[in-house]
């Protein structure tokens, strides 16, 4: 009976590891996406400064680089919105499964 228990909780422990690393490298993945992007981002923005030849094409540049950085947010926004949603819904099914078998 203890071994039974042993080996369950060893299988359950691994599996949860493995969703662990799992989720790790997904969030890594994106994470490095994202600063690969922001790192692109700075240096289109460093050039067009740097090639300003006067305080309007300066303006153009700030201009330009707001409407890269507000991309940049909504679609993070969207990001954790889902995520939130997804987190969601697992929690509703957890519920639904402990509650049949109740």
């Amino acid at each position: 009976m203890k071994c039974a228990v042993l080996i369950s909780l060893f299988l359950l422990s691994t599996s949860l590891l493995a969703k662990g690393d799992k989720n790790f490298e997904e969030k890594k993945s994106k994470i490095l996406d994202m600063l690969e992007k922001k790192v692109a981002n700075m240096n289109e923005h460093k050039a067009c400064v740097s090639s300003a030849s006067n305080m309007d094409a300066l303006k153009v540049c700030k201009e330009k680089h707001k409407e890269q950085k507000k991309a940049f947010r909504d679609h993070r926004r969207a990001m954790k919105s889902e995520d939130i949603d997804a987190k969601i819904k697992r929690l509703q099914e957890r519920k639904a499964k402990m509650q049949s078998k109740n």
